[in-house]
């Protein structure tokens, strides 16, 4: 069978020809020259079968490499997702040591200032001035380096 292929305005149409050169049938699609031809028909079914069978096993290649990187994918997201939350919880250990150490000095620092205030009222009561402690600490130091 010889085909040729024809454009008349925007329709296209094929002519297909027996080998003693007859006019078999005009087709719209090439493809429908060879359903005219039980010998090519057969054939062409065969073959169509190999090559759908052909391209079914690479797309299952491909789906499965696919799949594969995926999975990588999703094990790497999983490992970093682990690390970070095992980084998360070292820092919120540390705020919570930090937080804790921060409270402790809050309250040094608070019985400090009472211990100090209670020290200077006792000062205060036995004749303490402040004025006059700092001139005679100057004066002491003065003195120390003379």
């Amino acid at each position: 069978m010889i085909s040729f292929q024809g454009d008349i305005g925007d329709f296209g149409f094929y002519l297909c020809f027996d080998m003693d050169g007859s006019l078999k049938v005009e087709c719209e699609y090439f493809a429908d020259c060879a359903k005219h031809d039980p010998v090519v028909n057969e054939d062409t079914e065969k073959h169509f079968a190999e090559l759908l069978t052909e391209e079914l096993k690479l797309r299952e290649a491909e789906a499965l490499e696919s799949q594969q990187r995926a999975d990588m994918a999703l094990l790497e997201a999983k490992k970093l997702a682990s690390q970070y939350q095992k980084e998360a919880d070292k820092c919120n250990s540390g705020m919570e040591t930090c937080e804790e150490a921060r409270e402790k000095a809050e309250e040094a620092l608070s019985a400090q200032m009472k211990l100090t205030a209670m020290w200077e009222i006792r000062a205060r009561q036995k004749g303490w001035r402040e004025k006059v402690a700092k001139s005679n600490a100057q004066t002491q130091g003065n003195l120390q380096f003379v």
